[in-house]
C-alpha cells in the first residue's frame, strides 16, 4: 500500500490532448459554475493571473477529495454525489489524455474557472477506478515480451 490507497497494476500514462484542451476551453469560456460527470470543473473565489498557481491549486483540491470523500476499498464506481468524482477521474486507470483551460470570468461569484477534459472518460458506474495489484502488472507486454511500463505507469511507448 501507498499511502491509504492500494497501488495499481492496470493505470496508465497521461498525455497531453489538443483536441480536450479545445474541449476544455470552450467550456471555461462559458462561465457557468457547473459540473457532471464527463466535465470536472475547478472555481476559484479569487483572481487568480498566475494561471499554473490557478491549475495547482485545481488539481490538489481535486486529488484530496481521496482524503475528504473517502474511496471505497475496492475502488467501484457505484455514485456520484458525494463520491470523489474530480479524483476518481484523475486516478481513472483507462483515462489516456487530458486537456485543461482556463479563464477569468470578472462577473462570476468564483472569478477563476479551470476546467479539464478526459479521454477516456472515466467514473463509469460498476465500474472500479483502477485494478489494485503490483504497479504494472497489467500493463500490455511487447513483442519481446517486455511489459510497457514507465515510473509505475503502463505506457505505449
Amino acid at each position: 500500500m501507498t499511502g491509504f490507497l492500494p497501488t495499481a497494476k492496470n493505470m496508465w500514462t497521461i498525455l497531453y490532448c489538443p483536441t480536450c484542451e479545445a474541449s476544455a476551453q470552450a467550456r471555461s469560456d462559458m462561465c457557468l459554475v457547473a459540473n457532471n460527470e464527463t466535465e470536472i470543473g475547478c472555481f476559484l473565489g479569487w483572481n487568480e493571473t498566475y494561471t499554473a498557481k490557478a491549475f495547482k491549486t485545481c488539481l490538489d483540491n481535486w486529488w484530496t477529495e481521496a482524503i475528504e470523500y473517502g474511496v471505497p476499498t475496492n475502488l467501484m464506481m457505484t455514485t456520484t454525489g458525494r463520491y470523489p468524482i474530480r479524483f476518481s477521474q484523475m486516478a481513472w486507470a483507462n483515462t489516456i489524455r487530458v486537456g485543461c483551460g482556463i479563464t477569468y470570468c470578472p462577473n462570476s461569484m468564483y472569478p477563476t474557472h479551470v476546467f479539464c477534459k478526459y479521454n477516456l472518460p472515466g467514473n463509469n458506474v460498476n465500474e472500479k477506478i483502477y485494478e489494485p495489484g503490483p504497479v504494472c502488472s497489467g500493463c500490455p507486454v511487447d513483442i519481446n515480451g517486455q511489459t510497457k511500463c514507465q515510473y509505475g505507469l503502463c505506457t505505449e511507448f
